[in-house]
């Protein structure tokens, strides 16, 4: 049975693709892309920024309403007066 730190663990492990695009972002000055116009490696550049900060936004607007589920699970316990795990 997963808990809800095994579920906060897997929530901030999705943010990785943040860094993924991030590293991706690097390659754009590697070889493989040497022969690329400048205007097509700058346009492929503001994709990847533009997906970075779409990923940014909906994993902080996911994880706050993750912190607020927990909170409000944690007072109803407490009003119910289950005791802890």
């Amino acid at each position: 049975m997963s808990s809800i730190f095994d579920l906060e663990q897997k929530l901030l492990s999705t943010w990785s693709i943040v860094d993924d695009l991030k590293l991706l972002r690097e390659f754009l000055d590697s070889e493989t892309f040497s022969g690329m116009s400048a205007d097509h490696t700058d346009k492929l550049d503001n994709y990847i920024l533009g997906l970075i900060s779409l990923y940014d936004v909906k994993f902080d607007n996911t994880f706050k309403t993750f912190e607020k589920v927990c909170v409000e699970y944690h007072e109803a316990r407490r009003a119910a007066n289950i005791t802890p795990y």
